[in-house]
């Protein structure tokens, strides 16, 4: 069960990190 829970903090760190990313990508085409 260790395992499963440092998976699901990588996950998370993941997302946090790149939703800006893909946040942004979807929102550039509409601003041009």
């Amino acid at each position: 069960m260790q395992n499963m829970k440092f998976w699901l903090q990588t996950t998370l760190v993941i997302i946090i990190v790149f939703m800006p990313f893909i946040v942004y990508a979807q929102d550039a085409p509409q601003r041009a």
